[in-house]
């Protein structure tokens, strides 16, 4: 029997203003996955299967989920290796996901997301996986609009018999000084 974990996803913006054109890049939990935009392996040690589509708490008709079986899809909709698609035949062999936002965030505004996926039941003790996301988005100040980048979360799971999920969120911006 295999054990199910929901992962969660937690976008907030703390700007004093808002934040248009958000893309939220992630990869799900499997064996070989790496950091987005590096070669960086994640060191999973196990693959983990997305069970159904990602649940999103923003309205349907300004949020649209794409999903792709290649492991190093970029945000970018148009390349034809990313293979982004809105439906998917076998959802367990998506890879990557990515959430477009056709709305802006203001100040304080959130958007929660999450997931289920099915983890292995004879797993052995001691293995880990990981899924990741980065956040892209243009960052609306008086002066102008700037394009940023905001990695988070790396979730975890632990062992078989004990599923433990921890999320490192950390979704606030950190403005520069300027000298």
């Amino acid at each position: 029997m295999k054990k199910v974990a929901t992962i969660n996803g937690l976008i907030l913006n703390n700007n004093n203003n808002s934040i248009s054109n958000v893309k939220i890049l992630g990869r799900l939990p499997f064996k070989g996955n790496k950091q987005i935009d590096t070669d960086t392996e994640l060191k999973s040690t196990f693959s983990a299967t997305l069970q159904d589509k990602i649940q999103i708490n923003a309205n349907s008709e300004t949020v649209k989920v794409y999903y792709s079986e290649n492991a190093n899809a970029t945000k970018d909709l148009e390349n034809a290796e990313n293979a982004w698609t809105l439906e998917m035949d076998n959802m367990e062999k998506a890879k990557s996901y990515l959430i477009i936002l056709d709305t802006d965030l203001n100040t304080g505004d959130k958007v929660e997301f999450n997931y289920k996926v099915k983890i292995p039941s004879e797993l052995p003790y001691n293995n880990t996986s990981y899924t990741t996301y980065k956040v892209y988005y243009d960052n609306n100040e008086q002066a102008g609009t700037s394009a940023e980048t905001k990695a988070f979360s790396n979730n975890r799971y632990i062992n078989r018999r004990r599923t433990k999920i921890k999320s490192y969120i950390n979704i606030k911006y950190a403005r520069r000084s300027r000298s």
